[in-house]
């Protein structure tokens, strides 16, 4: 794997291998038992190398592995190219049409909804 600060932005394959990454984060996990989404070096990381990282972060929105997803949307809002807005929709409807979810499956319908959101936000300014 790679580490964050050995990402280079310019290099598809390098932002990938981090976003895989997001998989071995362990977020904190409310008393409800839903994870908290918090910025991390790894996500860091990808939110610098901005645009470069839409094509990767786009590409892990439909990856099998909840919290590669999840970090993803976050990723994705913090960037917060307009251009993302209807891939990310497109997550929320999946997510909330599975009829089984597990902690991360919720974390990322929100993670992606707030993401969306605060693209719209920025946007309508």
């Amino acid at each position: 794997m790679i580490r964050p600060s050995d990402v280079n932005c310019s290099d598809p394959h390098s932002i990938r291998q981090l976003i895989e990454s997001f998989r071995n984060l362990e977020p904190a996990f409310s008393s409800l038992g839903a994870p908290f989404l918090v910025d991390a070096d790894e996500t860091r990381a990808v939110i610098e190398c901005g645009s470069r990282a839409l094509e990767p972060l786009l590409d892990a929105l439909a990856s099998d592995h909840p919290k590669i997803v999840m970090y993803a949307a976050y990723c994705l809002g913090a960037i917060g190219n307009g251009d993302t807005l209807e891939p990310l929709d497109r997550l929320v409807l999946a997510q909330e049409s599975k009829l089984e979810k597990g902690p991360y499956d919720q974390a990322a319908l929100n993670a992606a909804a707030h993401a969306a959101a605060a693209i719209r936000a920025r946007l309508d300014r």
